[in-house]
């Protein structure tokens, strides 16, 4: 989507025939950003739309919840890493299945960590 939105912004303004719909697809993008690769393809939308000022906050703010993200992922990455190398092997023996079955522990464990996640964000 992100490369899609870098490489055709003037198609969308021309659909949405306003840059409001530009701007808010930036925005709800900005959230789901989390890698440098996709910063610097934010950077490169910015260098790309010159000064027009409705799309020029929205990168600005993306960026920052982007960077935000990536940092975020930088502290936390090891600790969830570790903790899902001690778990998937545990729920693995538990269900010896071929198959991945829910359980309660993985729902809540999902739930918790994105409640987490979504809470970050704001």
């Amino acid at each position: 989507m992100l490369d899609y939105l870098v490489n055709n912004y003037e198609k969308i303004y021309n659909f949405y025939e306003d840059w409001d719909g530009v701007e808010e697809l930036i925005s709800k993008l900005a959230s789901h950003i989390s890698v440098k690769d996709q910063i610097t393809k934010l950077n490169e939308l910015s260098i790309k739309v010159g000064n027009i000022t409705n799309i020029v906050v929205s990168i600005k703010a993306a960026n920052t919840s982007a960077s935000s993200n990536l940092q975020w992922y930088r502290n936390h990455s090891s600790v969830i890493n570790d903790w899902l190398s001690e778990i998937i092997p545990v729920m693995r023996d538990a269900n010896p299945a071929p198959t991945v079955v829910a359980n309660n522990l993985s729902i809540i464990s999902m739930t918790v960590f994105s409640l987490i996640a979504y809470i970050m964000s704001q």
